[in-house]
This record gives C-alpha cells, structure tokens and sequence, in this order.
C-alpha cells in the first residue's frame, strides 16, 4: 500500500510538471506516519492532538529541501556553469489508522474520506517544492558565465535563493488559500 502510494505521488509530481523540456531533478519522497488510535470520532481527534510528532501544528506535515551542485570551467577568461545537478528530498508525515474490529462503516468512510484529502493536500506541498527543484534546474542551465569564480557562484546562490524565496511564498499562499486542507476536505471530525 505504502509503496503503491509512493509511485502514485511521484506520477502525480511528474504529470503537473510534464510541461518542463529540462532536465530533470532527482525526487527523493518519503512518507512516515505516526499511529492514531479510537473507535470514535472524537477519540481519533484526541489521540492525532497527542501523537503527532513533537512541534507539528497541524495533522499532517510536508518538508521539503532542494539542493545544488554544479562543475564551472573557464572559457575566455570567464568563468561558466559546465554542469549541475538539483535534487529535492520531500518527507511527508501523515496520521494512520488502523480501525479495531467492527468499527462503524460510517466512521471508516468519514476517515477514508478525510486522510484522502489530507494527503491530496501534502501532495500539494510535494508539487511545490519539485516545482522549485525544476525551477532551479530551468534557471541554473540558462545563466550567464562571469567575471570570477566568486562572481559565477554568487550569481548561482542568488538565483537558487530567490527561486526558493518564491516558492516558500507559493507555499504559504497555497495554505492560506486552502486554509492547511480544510477547504479541501482535510479536516476531522
């Protein structure tokens, strides 16, 4: 299930981001969960308030970290990007459940149909920060060839910061706009 899910976010990555002709990242995605327990509504909501982990302040989590490397060379007594290769790690950490025997049907579904959104929400997250990965890619192929080495890794901090500066934004607009998933549907009871 875990690994089916895996393969599902990172198609799902793939598709929104198709429309990019450069090269590509590498993703590295990973999911950890922290177990919940009840046989009720409001038990679930008590025991996701207890035991997510330390520091979280919403149900669910989605981290994610771009990171650069690059080779320059000299031509014409300036200095150029000769390679690089961008990769972002993304963890996203949800709740489980596992309902004891004979639960309410009613109250499976309402989970079913609340973890579905949560994580259609920590996808969101996902998205934009593989975004920012192919952003960087996009941008770091296109600069222009510099002065100095100084001036050559100058021009590329700057411009992966300021990809990261907008994508941090989008980020908080799109939790804004969504208000953390529950006009999504992320919300339980």
């Amino acid at each position: 299930m875990k690994h089916r899910l895996a393969i599902l976010v990172i198609s799902s990555i793939c598709l929104l981001l198709s429309g990019f002709v450069h090269a590509e990242p590498e993703v590295k995605l990973q999911t950890s969960y922290y177990a919940v327990q009840g046989e009720s509504a409001r038990a679930l909501r008590a025991s996701m308030n207890t035991a997510r982990p330390k520091g979280m302040a919403h149900d669910a989590y989605t981290k994610w970290h771009v990171s650069w490397s690059y080779t320059w060379h000299q031509m014409n007594g300036n200095y150029a990007l000769q390679s690089s290769k961008v990769s972002v790690a993304i963890t996203m950490t949800l709740p489980q459940w596992t309902p004891p025997k004979d639960t309410d049907k009613q109250l499976v579904e309402r989970w079913q149909r609340y973890i579905t959104a949560l994580r259609r929400h920590e996808n969101g997250h996902a998205v934009i920060g593989t975004q920012a990965a192919r952003e960087i890619e996009k941008k770091l192929q296109t600069l222009p060839a510099a002065p100095s080495t100084e001036a050559l890794k100058d021009l590329i901090e700057r411009t992966c910061q300021q990809v990261l500066t907008e994508a941090r934004d989008k980020e908080k607009n799109f939790d804004e706009t969504t208000n953390h998933g529950i006009k999504e549907g992320a919300q339980f009871p």
